[in-house]
């Protein structure tokens, strides 16, 4: 399991980060479910610099040998290790991070841009790891991008990690002019999930000019006054 904590004496076991680094700090912890009271905690670890770092999202691979988590972090010392992005891009950044199924952390990367990026959703399959969340940032890194740009506001992001993370096969944003997949308060939804070759991600979007591509529906259908002005029009039909 993943989550976050600001806890100074979070009940840690055989961890990779003894240490609390301050604010909040993301957890990784591993029971096993065929042990019974304190002995069922097989490792406990705290992730994080000395700001604000949450995990959102968990995923395990096939062979259940290492554990991926995505979040966020404003940590400008988080402890990246053999990373895609060394250093943060400022404000909010994603990060992700790989665990073997013994506690080890194999890496800890940064992923963004100048302004607020979170990550929200992790899967992985035998060919990378996949993440999704959402940005602000005008100059996200983006790698052979499906969009280049930033459309507007919040844009949801897609990223694919190379299996030893660090680098990226892709990253683009994903966006029109209004939000997407933004919320006030992040929660761990992980909304991405993979098959052999291919990546799903769902959220939601307020543009009218979202980029569909051979869409099931072509527009948005509920934009802001659309709905009481059919309603006006059915009254007035009466």
């Amino acid at each position: 399991m993943a989550g976050y904590g600001a806890s100074p004496d979070f009940p840690t076991e055989d961890p990779f980060q003894a240490g609390f680094g301050g604010s909040f700090d993301a957890f990784i912890a591993k029971f096993d479910t065929n042990a019974t009271g304190a002995d069922s905690l097989v490792f406990c670890s705290n992730l994080g610099g000395s700001g604000d770092d949450k995990a959102f999202g968990i995923a395990i691979d096939s062979t259940a040998s290492n554990v991926y988590v995505v979040g966020q972090t404003s940590s400008n010392n988080f402890p990246a290790l053999n990373p895609a992005q060394p250093t943060s891009g400022g404000s909010f950044d994603a990060f992700i991070a790989k665990i073997s199924s013994t506690g080890a952390k194999v890496y800890a990367t940064y992923y963004g841009g100048s302004g607020d990026d979170r990550g929200t959703g992790i899967a992985v399959n035998a060919t990378g790891v996949y993440v999704t969340g959402f940005t602000s940032s005008t100059n996200l890194p983006v790698v052979v991008p499906l969009q280049l740009n930033n459309g507007g506001a919040f844009d949801a992001f897609v990223a694919k990690l190379n299996p030893a993370g660090n680098s990226f096969l892709y990253s683009t944003y994903l966006g029109g002019a209004a939000n997407e997949n933004f919320v006030a308060a992040v929660t761990a939804t992980n909304p991405i999930t993979v098959d052999a070759s291919n990546a799903y991600v769902t959220g939601y979007t307020a543009s009218n000019n979202f980029p569909t591509a051979v869409p099931l529906q072509a527009d948005q259908r509920c934009r802001p006054g659309h709905l009481r002005s059919q309603n006006r029009r059915r009254y007035a039909g009466r």
